[in-house]
C-alpha cells in the first residue's frame, strides 16, 4: 500500500486575526515507518516538523499550505516514501460590530441668519480605525456638497424646519469598511422680528385754500432691503394712494387729518405694521389785504362783473401750469398784484363770476379761471 497524505484545517474560512490549526493526515505508510513532516506557507518553508502547525492570517485572501511527509523504515530492507499535499484556506475580514453614531448641534432653535454647528461622533470602533463623513438634510440621499468633516457649520437664510443626519464610514486593518448612520436631529429656524416706526411729515402744516401740499411717510427701524405697502385715509376715509406720500389740495377751510398704515416686509423677518397720523390746517385766503380794483356787483343773483387786461389772465394761466399760487401775489412776488387779488376775491366770494379779458373780449367763468386754462381750453 502506497503512502498518501492530505491536509485538514480547523476553519477553511477564518476571519483575519483568528488562529487556525492545520493537520497533515498520512495513510498507507509501511508498518512501523517513521514519519517526518516539512511545511510550507505559500511556497515558503516554515518551522514545524510535526503533523500539525498553527497559523493566524493577518489579511484577507487565500493562503496555500503545503506539507511533505517522508515515511522511513529500517531493518533488513530499509524503505523511504515521500508524499506531498496542499490546502487552500481563504481568510475574510472582520465585521464592525457595536458601532454607535450620534449627531449633536450647538442649538435646536434659532432665527434666520444664525449659524449652527453640527458634530458627529461614534463609539465602539477598534483601535486604529479611521473614518470619513458625509452630511444629509431633510431625507435627501445626496450628501451636502463639500461637507466631509466630522463638523458641519450651516448658516440659515430662511425660516423652516431642517432635519440633519450624518454617516460615518469606518476602516481598520483586518475589517471590511462599513457605513453607519446617525439618527436625525431637527432644528427649527424662525424669522427675526422687527419694530419699525412711522412719522408723517407734511410739506406745510397750514396752507391756504386751493394750495397743493404733500404728506410723506417716513419709516425708521426697518432692516436694510425692506419694502413697505402703504394705505392712507383722509378724514377717516380710505384713499386710493399706495405710495409713501400723498399730494392734495382743498377749497374748504378747516382741518384735514391724514393717517397712514404701512406693512413692512424683509427677507428673514416677520411682516410688521406701523401707523401714524398728522393734520394740515386749510385757511381761507385773506383777499381783503391790499387794494383791489373796482368791479360791478349784481346782488339780485349774487353775480359780479369785472374787466381785466389779458396779461393778467396770461399770468394766472402761467402760475397754474407751474404750481404757483396766484391768489397770493404778495407772498409769491407776482406782478399785477391788485388785479390778481381782485380776481381771487371775486372767484372766492361770488357764485356767478363774469370776467372779461381784453385780448379777445371773452367772458370767463370762475371754473375756467380756477382751472388755469384761460387760452388753452
Amino acid at each position: 500500500m502506497a503512502l498518501t497524505v492530505n491536509i485538514t484545517s480547523s476553519n477553511n474560512s477564518p476571519t483575519v486575526g483568528t488562529q487556525i490549526a492545520l493537520t497533515a493526515n498520512p495513510s498507507g505508510q509501511a508498518s512501523g515507518a517513521t514519519l517526518a513532516y516539512a511545511w510550507t506557507v505559500n511556497g515558503t518553508a516554515v518551522s514545524g516538523t510535526g503533523s500539525g502547525i498553527t497559523y493566524t492570517p493577518s489579511s484577507a485572501g487565500k493562503t496555500t499550505f503545503g506539507v511533505t511527509v517522508t515515511a522511513t523504515t529500517t531493518g533488513d530492507t530499509p524503505t523511504t516514501e515521500t508524499q506531498s499535499s496542499t490546502l487552500d484556506v481563504t481568510a475574510v475580514n472582520k465585521k464592525f460590530t457595536g458601532i454607535n453614531a450620534t449627531v449633536s448641534s450647538s442649538k435646536t432653535n434659532g432665527v434666520v441668519g444664525d449659524s449652527i454647528t453640527y458634530l458627529v461622533a461614534y463609539t465602539g470602533a477598534p483601535e486604529g480605525s479611521s473614518a470619513t463623513y458625509a452630511w444629509y438634510e431633510n431625507d435627501s440621499s445626496t450628501p451636502v456638497a463639500g461637507q466631509t468633516d466630522y463638523q458641519y457649520v450651516r448658516q440659515y437664510g430662511n425660516a423652516g424646519t431642517t432635519k440633519v443626519h450624518a454617516s460615518v464610514t469606518l476602516s481598520a486593518p483586518g475589517y471590511d469598511s462599513a457605513t453607519f448612520f446617525a439618527d436625525d436631529i431637527t432644528v427649527t429656524i424662525a424669522n427675526n422680528t422687527m419694530t419699525p416706526t412711522m412719522t408723517l411729515s407734511p410739506s406745510a402744516t397750514s396752507v391756504k385754500e386751493g394750495v397743493t401740499y404733500t404728506v410723506t411717510a417716513n419709516i425708521s427701524g426697518a432692516p436694510t432691503g425692506s419694502t413697505a405697502k402703504f394705505a392712507w385715509t383722509k378724514n377717516g376715509t380710505a384713499t386710493s394712494d399706495t405710495g409713501n406720500s400723498v399730494t392734495d389740495s382743498s377749497n374748504n377751510a378747516g382741518t384735514v387729518t391724514w393717517a397712514c398704515t404701512a406693512t413692512v416686509s424683509a427677507n428673514g423677518y416677520d411682516d410688521a405694521t406701523t401707523s401714524a397720523n398728522t393734520s394740515v390746517t386749510i385757511t381761507a385766503p385773506d383777499y381783503d389785504t391790499g387794494t383791489v380794483d373796482y368791479y360791478h356787483i349784481l346782488p339780485q343773483r349774487n353775480s359780479v362783473f369785472y374787466q381785466v387786461g389779458w396779461w393778467v389772465m396770461d399770468l394766472i394761466q402761467e402760475c397754474v401750469a407751474n404750481g404757483v399760487d396766484w391768489t397770493d401775489p404778495d407772498t409769491n412776488k407776482l406782478k399785477y398784484a391788485d388785479e390778481l387779488r381782485t380776481v381771487a376775491k371775486l372767484v372766492n366770494e361770488f357764485d356767478n363770476v363774469e370776467i372779461q379779458e381784453s385780448r379777445n373780449g371773452w367772458i370767463l367763468g370762475k371754473d375756467r379761471i380756477k382751472s388755469g386754462k384761460i387760452y388753452t381750453w
